[in-house]
């Protein structure tokens, strides 16, 4: 647990407050509570994304966050409802919604989802685990040329008809890699 100092200028309580904020987990305000329809600079080329929920299988609720260009063009998105499956579909790849493993999935509740984009592909893990791997050029060539463009921007869509994100609790750059947020 990280520690940080922090003084009140004449309270004399200030030792209670010291030791309180001394037990709060610092590294949980590197979290950027997630608001609809706002764009959040982002490279996803440089950082891998981590989304943050709490939402339970069979919750119907979804994580929908869409990549944009520097010229404010949508260049992908990646969905996932959380229904009696987990499903997911990913914009200009997926024909249809594709059924995830549940074997795959931890159980925990509290999960933290990571996307990762190469040239060729994109992973996806929740809470560490690999749970899927999506191969651009084994889809379509509209596929390769979608996810291939640079993303500056994220979205988190909740107003849709499609599908609204309403899973998404925080987002941030995976520690340890450049930070976006």
């Amino acid at each position: 647990m990280l520690q940080r100092p922090y003084h009140l200028r004449g309270s004399t309580s200030r030792g209670w407050i010291f030791g309180f904020l001394n037990k709060i987990n610092v590294a949980d305000t590197s979290w950027t509570p997630v608001t609809g329809q706002v764009y959040y600079d982002f490279d996803l080329q440089t950082s891998p994304l981590q989304i943050k929920t709490d939402s339970a299988v069979a919750s119907m609720e979804s994580i929908a966050v869409f990549f944009y260009t520097a010229d404010g063009e949508e260049s992908s998105a990646f969905l996932l409802t959380f229904g009696d499956e987990y499903r997911y579909f990913f914009y200009s790849c997926s024909t249809s919604w594709v059924i995830l493993p549940e074997d795959l999935i931890p159980t925990e509740q509290n999960k933290i989802w990571t996307i990762t984009e190469s040239e060729k592909s994109v992973q996806i893990m929740c809470n560490q685990v690999e749970v899927l791997v999506v191969t651009f050029s084994d889809l379509s060539a509209g596929c390769v040329a979608t996810w291939s463009r640079d993303t500056v921007k994220i979205l988190f869509r909740i107003k849709s008809k499609f599908t609204k994100d309403s899973a998404s609790d925080g987002f941030r750059a995976k520690p340890g890699t450049t930070d976006n947020c």
